[in-house]
């Protein structure tokens, strides 16, 4: 299976079009047996600011939560906060296994769904 997640800016500026940009930024792969790859776009992050390079190439990357005495930064590849679109394509073995909608609804990580609620899914690549 898996998550793309794109980023998705939207210009208003008085007297001219709008204008729009979309830009994929990473992938969440998930395999049949749970484990995950993740690919993205290179970033740069601090305190103060973060912004992703949006013209880097897409390259292995890991999940990164850090924590220190005095700043919180937030996991980049996490998908729990992410919108879902609402059309879907699961694979047939998805569907044999019993996949519902309604998994996109919960409010936690993917791997977690798959590993605690319905260890029985089978999740392949596409």
């Amino acid at each position: 299976m898996v998550i793309r997640s794109f980023d998705v800016q939207r210009n208003n500026t008085k007297g001219n079009d709008t204008r729009l940009f979309m830009s994929e930024i990473y992938q969440n792969w998930i395999s049949e047996d749970g484990k995950e790859v993740i690919l993205g776009k290179k970033y740069t992050r601090s305190p103060f600011h973060f912004y992703w390079i949006y013209n880097s190439e897409m390259d292995v990357k890991f999940h990164n939560y850090k924590a220190s005495g005095y700043y919180e930064m937030h996991d980049v590849f996490d998908v729990s906060g992410n919108y879902f679109y609402p059309t879907i394509r699961v694979t047939p073995i998805l569907k044999r296994n019993g996949w519902m909608n309604k998994l996109l609804n919960l409010n936690v990580s993917v791997v977690d769904v798959i590993g605690s609620y319905y260890p029985i899914l089978s999740l392949r690549l596409w």
